[in-house]
């Protein structure tokens, strides 16, 4: 698998279409130069991560190449079609969305309870890291909050982390068997 973070001045002019042209190329030139940490982040730990997030969730992501887009607009925020991260001052917690965003590409179900299981998976790979990512960890279960509050409380404290667990989220799924023409099944019994 491939993964490409792209920082596209266009991409970036479209989603900033409330300010002027000037005002977008003036944040855009310090964008890349700003995202050094989350650069270094992916390159150690992206791919290993995505491919933990799929072991558990029993799925592969149907892509050879992620692209990552990198804006900084101040409306809205970031989305998974395409993967668009949105620049924030914590790469760590853009290192942590990321996953998130990603996460989408396994889970199919949606609302709360797809966000909660996504929640679960990436929240397990980031603790197994390195590094303590415990404050972003927190900041992300406090925006799921915000967007799913009707339907139940995503509270970080309710999960159970243990493989049994995981393993009742994600059951583990049978290889599919490969279909072949008829002409490779003569003389099989």
């Amino acid at each position: 698998m491939d993964v490409k973070i792209i920082y596209s001045y266009m991409y970036n002019r479209q989603l900033n279409y409330h300010r002027s042209k000037e005002q977008v190329y003036k944040r855009f030139q310090d964008l890349e130069g700003s995202c050094a940490e989350l650069n270094e982040l992916t390159d150690r730990f992206l791919l290993d991560s995505i491919y933990k997030m799929e072991e558990f969730a029993g799925e592969k992501i149907p892509r050879e190449e992620i692209r990552i887009f990198i804006v900084d607009r101040d409306r809205g925020g970031s989305f998974h079609e395409p993967v668009t991260l949105q620049y924030d001052d914590d790469q760590k917690y853009m290192f942590a969305e990321l996953l998130h965003l990603v996460g989408h590409h396994l889970v199919p179900d949606r609302g709360a309870l797809g966000e909660a299981k996504i929640n679960l998976v990436v929240e397990s790979v980031l603790r197994a890291l390195p590094l303590d990512f415990s404050r972003q960890i927190a900041r992300l279960h406090k925006n799921q909050q915000g967007r799913y509050a009707e339907y139940f409380r995503i509270d970080p404290e309710q999960y159970d982390l243990s493989e049994k667990s995981l393993l009742e989220h994600f059951p583990k799924k049978e290889p599919k068997e490969e279909k072949r023409p008829a002409w490779e099944y003569d003389g099989e019994d």
